[in-house]
């Protein structure tokens, strides 16, 4: 796939919008491990706390987050 074939609309993620991506998936998988491995770094809440940051995730990426349109 060549990238030319996609523009950004409005524009391509800035460092602020890629950290908050990047530290949303590192929650959301240390979370999601400890749910399914049993470490229970958040006691009785390991699923709720996996649910609520897919809740989050979704929300931002689908609000915030810039898209590539294929031209």
């Amino acid at each position: 796939m060549d990238t030319d074939e996609y523009e950004w609309s409005p524009r391509p993620p800035n460092m602020r919008e890629r950290v908050i991506a990047a530290l949303l998936v590192a929650a959301l998988v240390i979370a999601g491990a400890s749910s399914y491995a049993g470490w229970r770094l958040f006691g009785d809440y390991d699923k709720a706390v996996a649910a609520g940051i897919t809740i989050l995730g979704v929300i931002v990426f689908t609000r915030l987050m810039p898209t590539a349109w294929r031209r």
